[in-house]
């Protein structure tokens, strides 16, 4: 080959290869730049703030790191555990699916998202969820006792009943799991053996009102109305917050006529429940067959507890391994919108106005949903560098620092914030919210005490939770 032709296949091979590489320099420009939050540092905080019952701010800590890292399967875990907590099970079943698509390996992924397949009435995949809690945690009652409960709700008596025996061999005294085992007979017609397992577990111990419940419904469906008084009497004694055992009982008295008895039992309810249709209808029945027994030629009917609302299944205690707490306040309060020159902050004192109608074009911009809160903080401190030194400007600034994630330039901003307008309520609150953030409980309180002398009773009562935690 002539040696000018080597030179141009050189030179074509180096322009293919300078090239390639700027092609690969812009993907990767592209990929770090998605990746400079700190995802770490964002899930953290999203932690912090579910902590502290904020899962709406967790959540948009979770989306930030979702959208720098997509493929980072603890965010979907933490996103979706807020969700839980925020009631929105659909949402936190599908975060939870991605979670273990990229992460099959962490069992607490598969514990949520059967619970949430169960709030979802997604029994079969919430079974298929805790066959994998128990493969990989043997010693997990929980995981058990739901599983069975999802197979009873799946009419899968059979399955549900060999479930339910594995545990009461194993855990004996287990109580609810001989309650769940009676109504599995109860609801095949095996009534010998769904009494038969509510004695057992009275012989265990008598203090359990479930058992007496089912006991009781029993009897009264089948006219031991004596037996049924004398078992939702137990029922109360042991859990006399449960307005169905003094409707069940007050059933079995008027069917013995102890009108004045039944009548108390249905004040009962209705000082729990003021609205329950059964105790309105029948209570006036029980009174009238009381005072003027005279003028009845035989017992009015009564409405009869609803088979539907309150039969077996009502017996079931709820599914076990929850996430408590479904508290939600937001602990950042959102940036001010403008609405001609009043700003206004939710949960403020006050009202604040802008000292400068020029910002208001600063913070439509900043304040619209779809704003990056990095072009946004940016464009705020180049207004700032122009001279401009107004509280709101500041505030603002420290909220978008606080949404991103970096909370030391969000406190600098709450103080700036202070200094220009010390009757800023809101700074007072959002700045000792980024210390706690930071673990900084003392600083926080007296902030928090100053925020709610001002007028914001959410700083009295993240207060009042931060003494108690």
């Amino acid at each position: 080959m002539p040696h000018s032709s080597i030179n141009t296949g050189y030179r074509k091979a180096a322009s293919i290869s300078r090239k390639m590489c700027l092609l690969l320099l812009g993907v990767w420009l592209v990929l770090t730049a998605k990746a400079q939050v700190n995802t770490s540092q964002a899930i953290e905080m999203g932690r912090a703030a579910m902590f502290y019952d904020d899962y709406i701010t967790g959540i948009q800590y979770f989306d930030r790191a979702i959208e720098a890292k997509p493929y980072l399967a603890e965010a979907y875990y933490c996103r979706a555990l807020a969700e839980f907590n925020l009631a929105e099970y659909p949402a936190a079943e599908d975060d939870l699916h991605k979670a273990i698509t990229f992460n099959p390996f962490h069992v607490e992924y598969y514990q949520l998202r059967g619970i949430c397949r169960i709030y979802n009435e997604h029994y079969q995949g919430a079974v298929e969820d805790y066959t994998q809690v128990v493969k990989e945690m043997p010693d997990n009652q929980d995981a058990y006792y739901n599983r069975a409960l999802c197979l009873f709700e799946l009419h899968d008596y059979r399955a549900a009943g060999e479930e339910l025996n594995y545990i009461i061999g194993r855990w004996p005294r287990f109580a609810r799991a001989y309650v769940v085992k009676a109504q599995t007979c109860l609801e095949v017609n095996d009534t010998l053996q769904g009494i038969f397992w509510i004695d057992s577990l009275l012989s265990i111990s008598k203090r359990e009102p479930n058992a007496w419940s089912v006991k009781g419904r029993y009897a009264l469906q089948h006219g031991d109305y004596h037996l049924a008084d004398s078992c939702y009497t137990q029922a109360v004694r042991y859990d006399a917050g449960k307005a169905e055992y003094y409707l069940c009982r007050a059933q079995a008295r008027y069917a013995l006529g102890d009108y004045l008895r039944a009548v108390n039992d249905y004040d009962r309810v209705l000082a729990m429940e003021p609205e329950h249709l059964v105790a309105l209808h029948n209570r006036p029945l029980a009174l009238g067959m009381a005072e003027h027994p005279q003028h009845y030629r035989q017992q009015p009917e009564l409405l009869a507890v609803d088979d539907n609302e309150g039969s077996n299944r009502s017996f079931l205690e709820e599914f076990r391994g929850k996430v408590v707490g479904r508290k939600s306040e937001r602990v950042f309060l959102p940036p001010y919108h403008a609405d001609g020159q009043l700003l206004v902050v939710e949960g403020g004192r006050h009202p604040l106005y802008c000292n400068d109608a020029r910002f208001l074009e600063v913070v439509r911009s900043t304040s619209a949903e779809n704003a990056k809160p990095q072009e946004a903080v940016q464009v705020l401190e180049h207004y700032m560098q122009t001279g401009h030194r107004d509280a709101v400007l500041f505030y603002n600034i420290g909220c978008h620092h606080a949404a991103g994630g970096t909370l030391e330039d969000a406190e600098k901003a709450f103080s700036a914030a202070i200094e220009a307008d010390a009757l800023m309520a809101e700074a007072y609150y959002n700045k000792a919210v980024v210390y706690l953030l930071q673990n900084k409980q003392n600083l926080a309180s007296p902030l928090l005490v100053k925020a709610g002398e001002m007028g914001i009773s959410k700083a009295l009562t993240l207060l009042n939770q931060l003494n108690k935690k």
